[in-house]
């Protein structure tokens, strides 16, 4: 049980060493001698030494001087100190100074000798078991941590996600609540879409932040918009290329909810779409003459509302989805505009 360990023994008496070679020659354990304190350290740097028992008087550098540096540099390693009566004195002051696992008076009997230095790997196997038991319960314990973390993660996001649905509920389903009962038939076409739209947006609710590069993101949009509305116009121009982070699938739903809400407008005077670049990616959704030929028709009313109601249900959104919404009526055009925060 102990062929994969070492003991370094270190006395400058050459005979010492010789005895302790012969008596021990049948031991599992692997044994190295040095014959002073500055050939033991040379050892330990180039061999892995479980055990060191030294003797205290040494020229040069004593036993307690050996055992304080390796008591330093090797903290793992398991000291015995191998000594006659007369040393008992220096045994006492270095039991004091270093961890002394024991004591070895000589002359020792063999078999006394083999009995203290098993117990010595003994301990040392114990501390390299509860090392290794300790590392372990390290790593489950950050694992444990971890698990946690992402329970933590995934908990916070529902709570968001919940909230999120909220907001769209409560958006969806506000709409039309100032509106006298005999009005309504006026406003019946959005009524109807604002319940393609709950869909739409009810099934896209999710927290999750993507990074696309600005030329990826134009790409994907382009796509997007012409499989909505094959006739759009698309301003093709490739804009300033940067990593934008944003609520990927919300914006499409976001899309998808304008197409549908607009559907009159676009079909009837033209959807173009423009990329623009100026402290971040945005782009918009322009009809034009749309607003002015709602102006001039009783329609004015329900354009305007559709207006409301599209901003208002985005700004709600904004602090949750990062996607940041304008929809204003500049020179009888209908223009919508997003932009998301670059990275």
């Amino acid at each position: 049980m102990y062929e994969k360990y070492s003991i370094l023994f270190v006395d400058d008496e050459i005979n010492i060493l010789s005895s302790l070679r012969r008596g021990l020659l049948e031991e599992e354990y692997t044994c190295h001698f040095a014959d002073s304190a500055k050939h033991a350290l040379e050892l330990l740097e180039q061999r892995k030494i479980d055990v060191i028992v030294t003797d205290m008087r040494m020229p040069e550098m004593n036993g307690l001087e050996l055992l304080k540096q390796v008591e330093a540099i090797y903290p793992s390693i398991v000291k015995l100190v191998l000594s006659g009566y007369a040393q008992i004195s220096q045994i006492l002051v270095t039991i004091n100074q270093v961890s002394i696992f024991n004591f070895i008076l000589k002359p020792w009997s063999i078999d006394e000798l083999i009995l203290i230095l098993h117990k010595a790997l003994d301990y040392y196997i114990l501390q390299e078991e509860n090392a290794s038991y300790k590392a372990l319960l390290e790593t489950k314990n950050q694992s444990y941590q971890n698990i946690l973390k992402r329970m933590d993660d995934v908990i916070d996001n529902a709570k968001k996600s919940a909230e999120l649905l909220r907001i769209i509920s409560d958006q969806i389903l506000y709409f039309g609540r100032d509106i006298q009962p005999e009005e309504r038939y006026k406003f019946y076409g959005i009524f109807v879409k604002k319940y393609d739209i709950y869909e739409v947006l009810s099934k896209a609710v999710t927290l999750e932040q993507k990074a696309l590069s600005s030329s990826t993101l134009q790409l994907q949009l382009t796509e997007q918009v012409q499989q909505l509305y094959p006739d759009a116009i698309v301003d093709s121009k490739p804009v300033f290329e940067s990593t934008v982070i944003l609520n990927k699938q919300m914006l499409d739903a976001f899309l998808s909810s304008i197409c549908i809400l607009f559907t009159e407008e676009f079909t009837e005077h033209g959807l173009y779409l423009s990329f623009g670049y100026g402290s971040r990616f945005q782009f918009s959704i322009i009809s034009h003459n749309a607003a002015e030929a709602a102006n001039r028709t009783s329609r004015k009313v329900i354009f305007d509302a559709k207006m409301a109601f599209i901003r208002s249900l985005v700004e709600k959104l904004r602090d949750l989805c990062h996607i940041t919404l304008q929809i204003i009526n500049k020179d009888g055009n209908l223009v919508i505009g997003f932009s998301f925060e670059d990275q």
